[in-house]
């Protein structure tokens, strides 16, 4: 079951049902739907296959804390059924991660997963590039959407004045793509127990360094230049030839992607989304708008740009706080600065980490897509396997 929730990762096969809420001036928005995925049924099945490495504890005054600041949020919330629902997900979530760490999984399953996945969707991808469409058929069912290059709203890229598709995968957007791969990419580049696979571990790096490059997320590509030379600097003797080789070379390829202009308006909507977002925290600053509702609460401010452009705002921390609030988001800041000390941090956190932040600055995949937020939280937990398994 591990091997088919990692392998089916990066897909969305599933199904929306739409509230009145899920309605934003007549427009619907999927983000305000409560989705069920086929990611969903793999990880409930996940989770009850392996319910006996769940231990029940009594509530401590910190989880009494927080449950009741959760109860908040959902009362107060814009639509409590949606951040309701946003919470039971999490929940799920957290479940999966537990069980993650405290089971025993071959590290050659999970690399094979990871890499046949990452292969998939990079043969998904170039031939949605090439064919500058979707492909459908069978790939329908790994939840890639129809779309062409007319499509309204679509992600574009220029190259020598001709408009391009960017590729979507079966992700909902190439920036989302881009997010996963340089996340995925990050951890198989420092996870240890993958060494002892070369050839599997150099599939899945290639893979995902492919996928990374041709989402022509910015973002994601400045991450992955930062982590591979933060890769450079790990190793013990240092060879200033090679690292100045890989420099150049990687200069000269992130220079041919990132030359590629997309969207002119890209900085002045994430401008907009920005100023949104502060207006939403001065009126809801306590408990915020509720987990999930951030774009119920954009609706009522008046937006310049076309209504299928209702998106939340692209950095996670202003995210955090409109949605829950800055007492809420204030104690979860507290408790990661607490319990750091309980933590040793090694390079493939510290490197995984930079990757989150790079990226989450500028966007808001990793806590609104499932396909990041699960990726987040699977590769803590084989964190924290690896971890249990040394001692």
């Amino acid at each position: 079951m591990e091997f088919l929730l990692l392998f089916f990762l990066p897909t969305q096969l599933g199904t929306y049902f739409f509230l009145p809420e899920s309605f934003v001036h007549g427009v619907r928005v999927d983000y305000l739907a409560l989705s069920f995925f086929l990611t969903d049924i793999l990880a409930i099945g996940y989770v009850l296959l392996n319910i006996k490495y769940l231990k029940l504890k009594p509530f401590n005054t910190p989880a009494l804390i927080i449950f009741v600041l959760i109860l908040l949020n959902i009362v107060f919330a814009l639509s409590p059924i949606i951040s309701a629902f946003h919470y039971l997900k999490i929940g799920l979530f957290g479940l999966v991660s537990y069980i993650i760490s405290k089971t025993k999984h071959p590290a050659k399953r999970t690399l094979q997963a990871f890499a046949f996945g990452a292969l998939l969707q990079l043969v998904i991808a170039v031939a949605q590039f090439w064919l500058q469409h979707a492909i459908q058929g069978p790939i329908y069912f790994l939840g890639e959407r129809y779309f062409t290059l007319s499509t309204v709203g679509i992600a574009t890229i220029a190259i020598d004045g001709a408009e391009l598709l960017r590729p979507y995968g079966t992700f909902s957007h190439p920036n989302s793509l881009g997010g996963f791969y340089v996340l995925l990419y990050t951890f198989a580049l420092f996870y240890k127990p993958f060494q002892n696979f070369p050839k599997l571990k150099l599939l899945l790096l290639m893979s995902s360094a492919m996928l990374v490059l041709v989402s022509f997320s910015k973002a994601a590509i400045i991450a992955f230049a930062l982590v591979s030379v933060l890769q450079l600097f790990s190793y013990k003797k240092i060879c200033m030839f090679c690292i100045a080789s890989r420099v150049l070379v990687l200069s000269v390829i992130l220079g041919i992607f990132l030359t590629a202009t997309g969207d002119p308006e890209s900085f002045g909507k994430r401008i907009f989304l920005m100023q949104s977002s502060l207006d939403i925290i001065s009126k809801h600053a306590l408990v915020g708008v509720g987990l999930g509702n951030y774009i119920i609460a954009q609706g009522s401010i008046a937006n310049p740009y076309p209504y299928s452009f209702l998106q939340p705002v692209h950095n996670i921390v202003l995210l955090l706080i409109s949605e829950l609030g800055l007492i809420f988001t204030g104690l979860i800041g507290y408790c990661i600065w607490h319990f750091r000390k309980n933590i040793k941090l090694t390079q493939i956190h510290l490197a995984l980490i930079l990757v989150i932040c790079v990226t989450g600055m500028v966007d808001h995949y990793w806590i609104t897509l499932q396909q990041n937020v699960l990726l987040i939280v699977v590769l803590f937990g084989l964190l924290q396997r690896e971890k249990d398994m040394l001692k």
